[in-house]
């Protein structure tokens, strides 16, 4: 059986590798990376980002898995750097502070449901860092091709949710944006990990419209809480979050 060499991708997975190592030696994973070898178009994000939603992270502090549908297709005019930095709608490769339309939308979303302003930030590592994966059904895309490696990485997403979530992590809620990203919603089960079915911000962003998250995130922080304790539910708040992390306790 052809299998890749797990040590090139170890790192990159942080401490969710001792959990991954498996489906990365399949060789469904060999044949894949194959097919990425031999595309002659470029691939965005790039290798050393792919796999940063779960670098950053770690899977000791899983909370909260949100999961979109393709990362950003495209690259920054002035500096060719791919738009996509391996976390969904994150935006921190942006070199004039610009975000995308589907942030925007995300970010006005969650702004209206909790009836607070939340500050467009371009960089959501500091999310990532909370305990939330923040992933597409894609894990990467040819340049300017949405939807090209729909489907590819589909094994890799039961192996995920039967494998990993479901034996490890009762409990823990998952947001599904997108009706692509819905499809991965026959991998989970739901009496172990309550599922919630939301539009994807890009389809508000096209029509002006508001992203209607229907309470949503307000009800995974109180699952978050019932489980992990008062306090515990993801801060959405860059400002806020910086705060309780300088706090000397």
């Amino acid at each position: 059986m052809n299998k890749l060499d797990f040590s090139k991708f170890s790192e990159k997975l942080g401490d969710w590798n001792v959990y991954l190592k498996p489906i990365f030696e399949d060789e469904k994973m060999y044949n894949l990376y194959q097919e990425f070898k031999q595309c002659k178009e470029i691939i965005t994000p790039t290798s050393n980002d792919i796999f940063n939603a779960f670098k950053y992270c770690p899977q000791k502090d899983l909370k909260l898995i949100i999961i979109g549908q393709d990362p950003y297709p495209s690259r920054y005019f002035n500096t060719k750097t791919l738009q996509a930095d391996g976390l969904a709608f994150s935006c921190s490769n942006s070199p004039n502070d610009k975000i995308q339309p589907s942030l925007t939308s995300f970010w006005d979303g969650l702004s209206h449901e909790f009836q607070r302003e939340l500050p467009y930030e371009k960089d959501l590592k500091f999310i990532a860092e909370q305990g939330v994966l923040l992933l597409n059904r894609a894990l990467n895309c040819k340049l300017g091709k949405i939807g090209s490696f729909m489907g590819k990485w589909d094994f890799f997403w039961k192996f995920f949710f039967e494998e990993v979530i479901t034996p490890y992590y009762k409990g823990v809620p998952i947001v599904l944006l997108g009706k692509d990203a819905e499809e991965l919603k026959k991998y989970v089960f739901e009496l172990n990990n309550p599922v919630f079915i939301l539009s994807h911000p890009s389809f508000a962003a096209r029509n002006k419209a508001l992203w209607e998250t229907k309470n949503t995130f307000t009800k995974c922080n109180k699952l978050i809480e019932d489980q992990f304790g008062k306090g515990s539910g993801i801060v959405w708040n860059k400002t806020i979050w910086d705060e309780i992390n300088d706090l000397p306790f």
